[in-house]
């Protein structure tokens, strides 16, 4: 039991519908919720009562019918409501709050007990009826403002229909025997057909045997080093020689200029200049940082064994199911065939080679596009991750990644063992499942090996 002070009455509530409605503090942000908005705060998890004197005429002890035939209508339409719909607001929890609008706490004459209560409502709501909380907020040695608390509704409960007849004199807030009342937006109603036939099927409801999920990288993740020394090294090589080549076109111009002056290329065959060099140079060079990072795909793509994801669900059948999994201190790249290994992509030139008719043509570009399902993968700051969205899993049945392989290194050298950890949902199923695995790592190689290994070596063979 708490007391509503000027100051709490004064402050602006913080609000959370993610909260469990239990405890003097939920209690007075739902109140002071109230107060703020009023009738505009009923929702299917919220009802207002401005005044709702429970008590009888004739003490503490006998309980008002019209009251107590409106609490127990809130309490049937708060236990048939659909439990996912529930569980988003309050954790399940339905309230109604009694003595409160806009405006004003006025409360309602305090004394009445949770047993009284529950003796009253008994008949209306049937043996079965889960418990429900009664919560007290004092305004004053005679008033209080009350809080009734609906539980959770529960996939496999019973429907629960109303077992006694209410009708007052005004035929306002009457209740029929065998009616199922249900939560609307914002207030309780008799079930439409459709709401009924949902509450049977909850009834019928049975807990799903739970997934039991092996997930495990079918692959190697690598650990190489001297990666961007062994990539700068290249595109040092490829600027000094360049820059050879063109103090020798210089040296050519010159020599033909004061030689042999009345020589001139022909129109069709134009060759490049030392200035025009020097110009494809410069563009190359502040280049340079965007080549290497493409020279580091292609260098590990062509370079590293692809890893797929293998999954085993136990025992299970997985209808479509959305399966993420994370590598904390990897990073994630895309492999490539080691017969597409290419200098020029390694270290990109800062003028390509041509053929007999001054074009580039790039093969190793051309590919045929088969439409298939492929996972994705991409790199955070301090992880890599794999989304996969499949259409089955099924019991004890080896299922590995799709058809884009992707490789797997090791942020750290020194990193002998990865942790993972994977995160499924499944269509049609609320539970989230995770679970996580470790990846030992291969033995450390070194980048200029995979440079002498599949570019230098490959070209002499």
């Amino acid at each position: 039991m708490t007391e509503l002070s000027e100051s709490s009455s004064t402050q602006p509530a913080i609000f959370d519908t993610n909260a469990i409605p239990l405890g003097e503090r939920s209690w007075h942000a739902i109140l002071q919720h109230v107060i703020e908005v009023g009738d505009e705060a009923e929702t299917s998890y919220l009802e207002i009562k401005s005044a709702l004197d429970i008590k009888g005429n004739r003490g503490a002890a006998h309980t008002n019918k019209r009251a107590v035939a409106k609490i127990a209508k809130f309490l049937l339409g708060a236990a048939n409501r659909s439990p996912k719909d529930a569980a988003r607001h309050f954790q399940g929890h339905a309230v109604l709050v009694i003595g409160a609008e806009k405006g004003q706490a006025l409360g309602v004459p305090r004394g009445i007990e949770l047993h009284d209560l529950e003796n009253a409502l008994r008949p209306y709501l049937g043996p079965k009826f889960p418990n429900f909380e009664l919560g007290r907020i004092t305004l004053g040695d005679e008033r209080e403002v009350l809080l009734i608390i609906a539980p959770p509704p529960k996939d496999g409960e019973q429907i629960y229909p109303c077992c006694k007849n209410y009708q007052p004199e005004e035929r306002r807030d009457n209740l029929r025997d065998g009616a199922i009342y249900v939560r609307g937006s914002s207030s309780t109603r008799e079930a439409r057909h459709e709401e009924v036939l949902a509450l049977v099927e909850r009834s019928r409801g049975r807990k799903k045997p739970p997934i039991d999920l092996e997930v495990s990288l079918d692959g190697p993740i690598y650990r190489v080093g001297e990666i961007d020394d062994t990539l700068n090294r290249l595109y040092d090589q490829e600027e000094q020689h360049f820059n050879e080549r063109i103090a020798e076109q210089y040296r050519r111009e010159n020599n033909t200029v004061s030689r042999f002056p009345f020589m001139q290329p022909l129109p069709f065959a134009k060759p490049i200049t030392g200035n025009e060099m020097e110009e494809a140079l410069r563009v190359w060079k502040d280049a340079r940082p965007e080549h290497i990072s493409t020279g580091r795909q292609h260098l590990l793509g062509v370079s590293l064994d692809f890893s797929r994801i293998q999954v085993v669900s136990h025992g299970k059948f997985i209808a479509k199911p959305q399966l993420s999994v994370h590598f904390y201190g990897c990073e994630i790249l895309e492999w490539n065939d080691p017969d597409n290994a290419d200098l020029e992509k390694l270290v990109e030139p800062v003028i390509h080679k041509t053929d007999a008719f001054g074009y580039r043509i790039d093969t190793g570009s051309l590919s045929i596009n088969i439409p298939h399902r492929e996972p994705t993968f991409g790199n955070d700051p301090d992880k890599a991750w794999m989304a996969f969205d499949t259409e089955s899993f099924r019991p004890n049945t080896p299922w590995h990644s799709g058809s884009k392989e992707c490789i797997l290194v090791a942020r750290d050298i020194s990193s002998e063992h990865i942790e993972a950890t994977w995160t499924l949902t499944e269509d049609g199923n609320d539970e989230v499942v995770t679970g996580g695995f470790t990846i030992k790592t291969k033995p450390p190689v070194s980048a200029s090996d995979l440079v002498l290994h599949n570019f230098l070596e490959r070209n002499f063979t």
